[in-house]
């Protein structure tokens, strides 16, 4: 094995915590545990990202009061803007490991 090779062995792998709509809803909700996990996850050196996608199905229009904690939240997370073919890849890598594929979160599963 050459050395490089080894040395990648050895390399620490970065965690990242990938944020869906329920995690950013619930943050914004004042769910303590979520809040905490994006206010501490920087300090780990774990970065949070999200889809730019995931931001529009987690924001609730009528929450307003909450706008300044939802401000906050998104300033601590990295937005990942995708394009038709990184959903594509996405949606045959779930399909690759035998998980349902839907449009939508409330949507049941089709068979």
């Amino acid at each position: 094995m050459s050395r490089t090779a080894r040395a990648k062995l050895h390399r620490p792998r970065q965690r990242v915590f990938v944020s869906g709509s329920e995690a950013l809803s619930k943050a914004v909700q004042g769910d303590r545990e979520m809040a905490a996990l994006i206010k501490t996850a920087p300090r780990l050196d774990i970065p949070i990202v999200t889809s730019a996608l995931t931001t529009l199905e987690a924001r609730d229009p009528r929450a307003t009061s909450r706008q300044a904690l939802w401000n906050r939240t998104l300033s601590r997370i990295r937005i990942m803007h995708t394009d038709d073919q990184e959903i594509a890849m996405a949606r045959d890598m779930l399909k690759a490991a035998g998980l349902q594929v839907s449009a939508r979160i409330d949507e049941p599963p089709q068979s």
